[in-house]
């Protein structure tokens, strides 16, 4: 999957001082028909794009201008639906977010953030359990990633609840 708004690839933050007409583009491809590809601006699809057949396999190709207003993020996705690959597992993909800073304002929602530390929690348990590695730098690395990523959601948590 492709993604930017305006100059911003996925990841960055946009930082806005007043309302703007922004430029989005995407695209998805897949050697399995997804069906469609989603825009989502925080947490609500604002467009789809039906993929197409092209060249044996399928592409959506997403270009809108949307206006921003207030902090968030936007990022694209193709739905989870019936559809499955050549393995048999479902179709799914979501890119990271393009985050909206607006007037000096990022959107935070602490319960979602707890329900996202859970979940690496949860996956730092089944790492432990279950996952095999090539050697311990390998598995400390992973393990790294996770700790450092409840690490700053917590610090968020702790920041937001003066």
């Amino acid at each position: 999957m492709e993604f930017v708004v305006d100059d911003a690839q996925i990841g960055d933050t946009l930082r806005l001082q007043s309302p703007r007409t922004v430029r989005i583009r995407g695209r998805a491809t897949g050697r399995t028909d997804f069906t469609h590809v989603e825009l989502i601006h925080n947490g609500e699809v604002i467009a789809t794009v039906d993929s197409q057949a092209k060249e044996g396999h399928f592409v959506a190709d997403l270009d809108k201008e949307f206006t921003l207003g207030k902090p968030g993020w936007l990022a694209l996705r193709t739905p989870l639906n019936q559809t499955t690959n050549v393995f048999g597992n479902p179709v799914y993909s979501h890119t990271s977010p393009v985050y909206v800073e607006y007037l000096g304002h990022r959107m935070f929602q602490p319960a979602v953030a707890r329900e996202l530390i859970a979940e690496m929690q949860q996956s730092l348990k089944t790492i432990d359990d279950k996952s095999t590695f090539a050697n311990e730098a390998e598995r400390t690395t992973v393990v790294k990633v996770y700790q450092r990523a409840i690490a700053t959601l917590t610090k968020r948590i702790e920041d937001s609840n003066p």
